[in-house]
């Protein structure tokens, strides 16, 4: 009995610590996402500047080029910092018996001095155990870290898309060619199903706010 006392402590302070290197995962990978649409707009408004000034359309689709490249790079980095924020929202539940762990969760641990790894694994920091072995895990996570989510996310679309769609108003500026007005009304059309796809498919959980 003392014996699974020592060890219930001891998976305790891993849960204890897990917090921590969650926290440390999410401020990385938030302070990675904002260096990279740092550099993003630096390239890109250098790139642009540059086209205008050459009148030279191919150096606008590079820059065009060189947002797509980063908005892959940072749907990335938003997807890992969904995974960690998802966990840690995870350990709240538990340790606060709510939301599917009012029969498994914390208080009830606390009371058998042990956890159930059915229903709660006490250290897994990006839920890569939890979402083979945990039911709930499984079918929570798809709908929280997914790449597609990420890549319309708040966070990265409405900034990778207007860059993206003033470098094509840049190209119309260079030519003033039909086919560049066309790519301007498309470009408009598409910038309005983005903001349908979000509100659809509901992102609310990409930094802080869980739910």
């Amino acid at each position: 009995m003392s014996e699974e006392k020592e060890f219930f402590k001891y998976r305790m302070k891993l849960l204890i610590k897990e917090i921590d290197i969650d926290n440390n995962i999410i401020s990385t990978y938030q302070n990675i996402s904002s260096t990279i649409k740092g550099w993003t707009i630096t390239l890109w408004s250098v790139i642009i500047i540059w086209s205008v000034l050459e009148n030279n359309n191919d150096l606008a689709l590079v820059g065009i080029l060189v947002c797509f490249i980063f908005w892959m790079i940072d749907t990335y980095t938003v997807n890992n910092t969904k995974k960690a924020l998802l966990r840690m929202r995870e350990i709240e539940e538990f340790l606060n018996n709510i939301d599917g762990h009012e029969k498994h969760g914390f208080k009830e641990a606390f009371k058998k001095k042990t956890f159930d790894n059915k229903n709660f694994i006490p250290f897994d920091p990006i839920g890569r155990l939890s979402k083979k072995y945990v039911e709930r895990y499984k079918e929570l996570y798809p709908k929280r870290v997914n790449t597609v989510r990420s890549f319309l996310s708040r966070n990265t679309c409405p900034i990778y898309s207007s860059l993206i769609y003033l470098g094509g108003l840049i190209m119309i500026y260079n030519s003033l060619e039909f086919i560049f007005v066309i790519w301007a009304i498309i470009g408009y059309f598409i910038m309005l199903l983005m903001g349908f796809l979000m509100y659809f498919l509901k992102d609310k959980d990409i930094f802080f706010k869980h739910k």
